[in-house]
């Protein structure tokens, strides 16, 4: 089995595995609520709601969009062959993302 990285060892791997589990969980939560103060702030609830379904789907792409173009360069493996992606795809995502947030209030 080939390594991604050019280290050797389980050792790069590890903590790699719960760099990504941080930011998952931890920006994951601060981005949630974010999104969940910027709705009460409007007097918008979405909690019970398939537009919840929508604000998830938005913070995961969100997520997405943050590891690979700036996260993935900055961890303990030292991977040569990923690269960030396009503009025109981070443009694409971003703009799904922003409808997402925008018509999550209007899913009933």
């Amino acid at each position: 089995m080939k390594y991604i990285s050019k280290q050797k060892g389980t050792y790069t791997n590890t903590l790699e595995f719960f760099r990504f589990i941080f930011i998952f969980f931890f920006l994951g939560a601060f981005i949630g609520g974010s999104i969940k103060l910027l709705y009460k702030s409007l007097g918008i609830n979405v909690d019970g709601t398939s537009g919840a379904f929508l604000v998830i789907l938005a913070i995961l792409l969100i997520l997405l969009l943050m590891y690979k173009n700036w996260l993935q360069f900055s961890g303990f493996m030292n991977v040569s062959r990923e690269h960030k992606l396009s503009y025109k795809t981070t443009y694409v995502i971003g703009t799904i993302i922003i409808l997402l947030i925008v018509f999550a209030p209007f899913v009933p």
